[in-house]
């Protein structure tokens, strides 16, 4: 995915550092939850996505979540509310 901000483009793999030069701070921030299961007793991670952050960010009627993994752009949702 990718974003424009201005006369900027902001891409997956580009750095979380260039996230914050383009659109400042988020204003919330969330790690996504793993999914597990129980298998005697013990539970095991299913799907977890280590370090990885979502970042929120309110642009005019639009919301853009950012996911952040290990510090780069994973993902780019850009939806109009």
């Amino acid at each position: 995915g990718t974003l424009r901000i201005g006369s900027q483009v902001l891409t997956a793999g580009d750095s979380a550092v260039r996230v914050v030069e383009l659109l400042g701070k988020p204003s919330r921030k969330f790690r996504p939850r793993s999914a597990s299961a129980r298998s005697r007793g013990r539970v095991r991670v299913l799907a977890a996505d280590q370090g990885s952050e979502r970042w929120q960010y309110r642009r005019g009627d639009h919301v853009t979540t950012i996911t952040i993994v290990n510090g780069r752009v994973r993902d780019i949702q850009d939806r109009r509310e």
